[in-house]
């Protein structure tokens, strides 16, 4: 394994009084799994077990610009060419070709994995044309630094093209977490990555229930479209008028289960027999339609949310909205094989696969890819379509089904009778194409609103 002083040796992207510090691009690879805090450490590595941990400076370079998946750097990777798929600055997706944004030129961008009471320092460099930006860190309370959460017109002035801007903040809470633009539609287009904040597992109220927690086992869901997405809004009236993803990814990759697609590589997480391992799941998804998340003959010990631990709950998959975080543990108890891992949408079943990959030789997968209805959703988390009133003893289980070990803020705070009650009255309205286009008097009434994608 190269050290990272080799790793860093012709980086030209990062400021040079802080090279020592600089991360590796590739975390979440599996290369640095099996690294111990004290050799971490000694290579300034902060993906690190965090036992006996003493804090670092982790320094992040991101340039952020302008790229295309399936490019100039996949060379042959669409005729079938699995090695050209996998090269350096190859963004392979769905096979689509399509304009993006990017993170130096991955997707999704570099995970950030650190142990709690780190400094975190984070250059962006927005090299893309004519678009401003910012980085917000979703999950992290940023009680100290309040102006580096990264909301453009709140906290910070957005980051305009051909400007370079620095954040910083200490590493806290501990949890899942992850970053992504707030400007516009730019995270569904690419501008989007993990972000993991560990304890040491001694730390941890959950450390017996799981063997492993690597680096390379972070499951970072999103939503795709075969175009630049704010290409879609406000929508068309004739043609190419649908407005919902086009594809679902798993960890930036998919393979179209159209009978035309190009066979580009889907996500393989790797796992040895009779052990037991934590996932962290993240909804990066941007459109209302919750997500489905399923592994075929393995259920979810759910042990965390949004970076709280909770009471344990085993269930068979996990309903995500956009922003969710859930932490679980998987018990590798099959043969060895390779079993699907499905996201899928709730709204019209669109789905992305990858793959939980036994430790072993020859291989076989156990069922042919699965279709949106394959796999039984069974008890379901978070699953409020199928138990909108939250009933008890239902498949549909609700958050208010699971209890946080620890009350997360004083209990005098979760009264059953509030002191005061604050009521907002919320209404739509609905202008008609007279009063919008014709009868105006030139107001310009807005034509399309939107929220950011959280």
């Amino acid at each position: 394994m190269p050290t990272l002083a080799t790793l860093r040796v012709g980086r030209e992207d990062a400021d040079p009084d802080l090279m020592k510090y600089l991360q590796p691009n590739d975390v979440a690879s599996g290369r640095y799994d099996n690294m111990s805090t004290a050799e971490a450490e000694k290579n300034n590595l902060c993906a690190r077990p965090c036992d006996n941990a003493k804090p670092l400076v982790c320094y992040y370079s991101f340039t952020l610009e302008n790229y295309a998946t399936v490019g100039p750097a996949c060379a042959d990777c669409l005729k079938g060419n699995q090695k050209a798929c996998r090269r350096k600055g190859c963004v392979t997706a769905d096979g689509f070709e399509r304009a993006i944004l990017s993170i130096n030129r991955q997707l999704p961008g570099p995970s950030i994995q650190v142990c709690k009471g780190d400094t975190i320092i984070v250059d962006v460099k927005n090299h893309m044309i004519d678009r401003e930006v910012t980085l917000h860190w979703h999950g992290v309370y940023q009680k100290v630094t309040p102006w580096m959460d990264g909301v453009p017109m709140v906290t910070q002035c957005p980051i305009p093209s051909s400007t370079t801007f620095r954040y910083k903040f200490p590493a806290m809470p501990s949890g899942t977490f992850f970053y992504h633009s707030h400007v516009g539609l730019q995270k569904m287009d690419g501008l989007e990555g993990s972000m993991i904040i560990r304890t040491p597992k001694t730390a941890d109220p959950h450390a017996e229930l799981y063997d492993f927690d690597l680096y390379s086992h972070v499951i970072i869901v999103t939503d795709w479209m075969h175009s630049m997405t704010d290409s879609k809004f406000p929508g068309n009236t004739y043609n190419d008028t649908r407005i919902k993803p086009d594809a679902i990814l798993i960890n930036g990759q998919n393979q179209n289960p159209k009978d035309n697609s190009p066979r580009v590589p889907m996500h393989f997480f790797k796992v040895q027999r009779d052990k037991r391992y934590l996932m962290r799941i993240i909804g990066g998804s941007c459109l209302a339609c919750p997500l489905i998340f399923t592994i075929e003959k393995h259920q979810l010990q759910v042990i965390a949310s949004d970076g709280t631990a909770v009471e344990p709950l085993v269930v068979d998959s996990v309903t995500l909205f956009p922003g969710d975080r859930v932490d679980v543990i998987i018990h590798t108890n099959q043969s060895n094989n390779l079993y699907w891992m499905q996201a899928k949408t709730l709204c019209d079943s669109i789905t992305a696969e990858a793959v939980l990959q036994y430790e072993g030789e020859k291989l076989t997968y156990v069922s042919k890819r699965p279709k949106s209805d394959s796999f039984p959703r069974g008890k379901s988390l978070n699953a409020m379509d199928i138990n909108p009133e939250c009933k008890d003893n239902h498949n549909g289980v609700c958050w208010s089904h699971i209890n946080a070990l620890k009350p997360p803020v004083d209990k005098a705070v979760l009264k059953p009778v509030p002191d005061q009650k604050l009521i907002l009255a919320l209404s739509e309205y609905f202008y008609s194409l007279e009063a919008l286009f014709w009868k105006d008097n030139d107001n310009y009434y807005r034509f399309f609103l939107y929220l950011f994608c959280l």
